[in-house]
């Protein structure tokens, strides 16, 4: 078992670099060493686009961890009948079962292979070979520090212990630092190390992308318009989505608001929303006048993954009549409140489409990544978006001005203006915020991580469901070739 975890993790990181550069088709792949990947300025480009097309497959954020795994955990689709299928066990937590460890085993893997190419990036440039142009050793270094804290940040948010519970010495996650094939490496870290070393990499990240990153100065028009003679590297172009300097301010929110330290979570998340030129809340107004109007809320994504084959990879569960994940419209009006905001951007002829098949056959399909008629889709995956911030800063502001920051965020929504000023006191606030990062995130997994963060056992949509005694802290099973390792 210890020999397939150690072949599994450090498998070259060239194997993920398909298309990425033209010197890998007169290389095999198979061979291709380090001192030829990381000869050349373009070699580490190639090397951390690697990391993106690895996190933005059907195994990891293409699929499973967002719109998939964590939202059955959630409940979100309707269950299937067979009571052997895995989406209806994972719906039920029912751990208990083969093809469920083996999708979990899938999933861990996939996140310490990715990291292990972050790693070979990062060991290599700490002593590089080429000479970088336009600061780009600083902005590699940056993003992929940045991104192995993300990684590693989702990791423990998933199988980690709840923040509620967790204790300093409490069993984390293995935070591996290295390239290596040492197995003390891949050991599992307590809590208050992983937090540390989360901590350091976003620190580190803040600082190398601060004065440099081209997103800081340019425009999203300037980065989305290719042989412009503004950006000074055509790699540039496009930054806004990768991980760049405000994607680390973002996830530092996302981490100290999980830790519970209230005020680093303002802090960061008011740092991105004072930038609210490039990553403003999505409009009604965004769908009349903008025809690249899309269902992510694109102007809102801070960080998000592309992948060009994206509508193969969700054919199966959201399209046409044999489509295996999907809700009913009225479960839908329930959670939308239609009731009360009749008119939220996010129901109304957006998210949600009802069609009929032979023999009588309705769907009520979900369009956030496939689009509709009027909408195409974008083939990407939200992973931070500025909602987040807004809700972070309604979550932990005294009342007055959390009304404030829920008052911008609703209006943005179309939401009811009786809202206005409704957060009176503690308990009304939480049950806000549960029904709108339920709502904001649907298909994207944040609900589950903002779920387990409150501690909340029972589930109240789209039907009554407590979670099961062993589970109920959300300390999800780790794969059996983790356990079996250590």
């Amino acid at each position: 078992m210890k020999k397939f975890i150690f072949y599994t993790i450090i498998i070259l990181t060239a194997l993920g670099l398909q298309s990425c550069n033209k010197f890998l088709d007169v290389n095999p792949r198979q061979n291709v060493k380090q001192d030829i990947l990381f000869s050349t300025e373009d070699g580490y480009k190639s090397a951390i686009n690697g990391v993106y097309i690895r996190v933005a497959s059907s195994t990891l954020y293409g699929r499973n961890m967002t719109m998939y795994t964590p939202e059955l955990l959630m409940r979100s689709w309707i269950l299937p009948s067979d009571v052997t299928n895995t989406r209806y066990r994972l719906s039920n937590w029912d751990f208990d079962y083969s093809a469920i460890d083996d999708h979990m085993n899938s999933i861990w893997l996939y996140y310490y292979n990715s990291i292990a190419q972050i790693n070979n990036v990062l060991d290599a440039i700490s002593d590089p070979v080429p000479q970088f142009q336009h600061n780009n050793d600083k902005l590699i270094k940056g993003e992929a520090l940045g991104l192995r804290a993300f990684l590693h940040l989702d990791v423990l948010r998933f199988w980690g212990p709840s923040p509620i519970e967790a204790e300093g010495s409490s069993k984390a996650i293995p935070y591996v630092t290295e390239f290596t094939k040492d197995p003390n490496k891949l050991l599992s870290k307590t809590w208050s190390e992983v937090i540390s070393e989360i901590e350091k990499d976003l620190n580190q990240a803040e600082a190398l992308l601060k004065d440099i990153d081209p997103v800081i100065t340019l425009s999203n028009d300037e980065l989305n318009r290719p042989g412009n003679g503004v950006v000074g590297d055509d790699w540039h172009y496009y930054r806004q989505n990768r991980f760049n300097y405000y994607a680390v301010l973002a996830t530092k929110a996302r981490f100290y608001n999980w830790i519970g330290n209230k005020a680093k979570a303002i802090e960061y998340a008011k740092m991105v929303v004072d930038n609210n030129s490039r990553f403003s809340l999505t409009r009604e107004s965004d769908y009349v006048n903008n025809l690249s109007a899309n269902m992510i809320f694109y102007s809102e994504n801070i960080f998000a993954i592309h992948n060009p084959n994206h509508q193969n990879i969700i054919q199966d569960i959201f399209k046409g009549k044999d489509a295996t994940i999907y809700q009913t419209r009225a479960r839908v009006n329930e959670l939308y409140e239609s009731g009360v905001s009749s008119m939220d951007i996010r129901r109304v002829n957006r998210y949600w489409n009802e069609a009929t098949y032979q023999n009588s056959l309705v769907i009520n399909h979900f369009l956030k990544f496939t689009g509709n008629d009027d909408i195409s889709a974008k083939n990407m995956v939200p992973l931070i978006r500025s909602a987040e911030m807004y809700l972070i800063l309604v979550e932990n502001t005294p009342l007055e001005e959390a009304n404030t920051w829920f008052n911008l965020f609703r209006n943005a929504r179309s939401m009811d203006a009786s809202l206005d000023n409704s957060l009176t006191d503690d308990l009304a606030r939480d049950a806000r915020l549960e029904k709108e990062y339920r709502k904001e995130f649907f298909g994207e997994g944040q609900f589950f991580f903002y779920a387990k963060k409150r501690g909340i056992t029972v589930i109240t949509w789209p039907s009554h469901f407590e979670l099961p005694d062993g589970v109920a802290s959300y300390e999800l099973p780790r794969p059996m070739s983790q356990t079996d390792f250590e």
